[in-house]
């Protein structure tokens, strides 16, 4: 029986992971009565064989139209950025039952986003520390 070294095992499961469309899933929402298309959540895996998830949502309750393909290349976009964007407090169920299916999905994955909800800031004192965190600045500074 012929031994397979680790370099062919990593460069089989790379290609495994490769072999994979990138998967999404559009959000409906009721809004006036009717349920209409507002974002859309995506997954992909990167070169390092990490699950990233993008999500765009549209407030349509402000007078956005919801343009699939425009919330597609947003979502695409905050998955391949290098830090995650928090998604937003009316997403945040139906990206943890995503993430649940990208992990079903992408089976082969090293690696999973960990999903984190935006911070509803009401007050001017938490912007300032909302700003730091996302700057990654210390807390003890402010």
């Amino acid at each position: 029986m012929k031994k397979v070294t680790k370099k062919a095992r990593k460069m089989a499961n790379e290609a495994i992971a490769t072999l994979h469309e990138p998967i999404y899933q559009f959000i409906s929402k009721r809004v006036g009565g009717k349920r209409q298309k507002v974002g859309v959540l995506f997954g992909d895996v990167d070169k390092d064989g990490r699950v990233k998830i993008g999500w765009a949502r549209a407030k349509v309750n402000h007078g956005d139209k919801f343009n699939p393909t425009r919330a597609l290349n947003i979502a695409k976009g905050r998955a391949e950025a290098k830090e995650f964007f928090p998604i937003c407090p009316s997403l945040y169920d139906d990206a943890l039952e995503f993430s649940s299916r990208c992990e079903r999905y992408f089976k082969q994955a090293k690696g999973f986003t960990v999903i984190t909800k935006q911070p509803i800031v009401t007050k001017k004192e938490d912007v300032t520390v909302l700003d730091a965190l996302l700057s990654g600045s210390d807390l003890d500074k402010i």
